[in-house]
């Protein structure tokens, strides 16, 4: 059987296995890219003389916009009767924009009291460092100075013999009942979304977006600009903020009136 592009069209909007709805536009154009890969690389080492996937359509994906939660919310999670280990999670991803994978990996080593600030590693494997928020500096006095500050007392795959950190997993699933507890219902909005939080805290502090950007430790602009949600309400301060205009009727009137 020879494919054709009618048999990667057919591929890529094959209903999900499991919902029966339609593939989401980001799994689309993630098995795009490694379909053109693919073909690309057959034609290359000479088993095809053609490539099917030359002409595929490219997929179209909505804007994708910020998922923050809201003050009322956050404070809601911290009283919806977590774990003060989930609790402190919380606060630490409201007012440092850690990622939860970076929280729970969280060493005391990392905390630099005298220069106010975590370091953290990011994707990419490089180093970030973070200023640390004042409500961190008194939570830090509860934690030790060396070690994991959410350890975990079983073994893992990642650590065979004990002695490591609570997993990912674990530390977003706590999170993500206490927003459930908190009744936020968009199935959108999840631990992550405390980073969105940050980010647009600080946005609607007046923080430029380029700082914002190194805050989160993004490589890209384009990216920290999902993450910053802009408000109806800083739209409108924006729009005052411009210098008012005289109409020419009005300046045409003003002149009448003093001649």
């Amino acid at each position: 059987m020879r494919i054709t592009k009618a048999d990667l069209l057919a591929m890529l909007t094959r209903p999900h296995h499991r919902s029966g709805e339609q593939l989401a536009g980001g799994t689309k154009q993630a098995e795009r890219s490694y379909i053109k890969g693919f073909f690309q690389w057959l034609a290359e080492e000479g088993y095809r003389e053609d490539d099917p996937s030359l002409r595929l359509p490219k997929v179209k994906i909505p804007r994708r916009r910020p998922r923050p939660l809201r003050q009322a919310q956050i404070e809601s999670m911290l009283n919806s009767g977590a774990y003060s280990r989930t609790r402190d999670m919380i606060t630490i991803a409201a007012l440092s924009g850690l990622r939860i994978g970076e929280i729970v990996k969280m060493r005391g080593e990392d905390v630099d009291l005298d220069e106010a600030i975590i370091r953290s590693r990011r994707k990419g494997n490089f180093d970030h460092q973070v200023p640390l928020h004042p409500a961190l500096m008194v939570m830090a006095a509860r934690y030790p100075s060396t070690g994991w500050w959410f350890p975990s007392p079983y073994r893992s795959k990642q650590f065979p013999n004990g002695g490591g950190h609570i997993l990912m997993a674990s530390a977003s699933d706590a999170i993500g009942k206490a927003i459930r507890r908190a009744g936020v219902t968009d199935g959108r909005i999840t631990g992550h979304s405390l980073r969105h939080y940050y980010a647009s805290q600080l946005l609607m502090t007046g923080t430029s977006i380029r700082v914002i950007q190194e805050m989160l430790g993004h490589a890209s602009l384009a990216t920290t600009q999902l993450y910053t949600e802009v408000t109806g309400a800083q739209m409108q301060t924006a729009v005052e903020s411009l210098v008012h205009l005289a109409t020419p009727l009005a300046s045409r009137r003003a002149h009448r009136a003093t001649s």
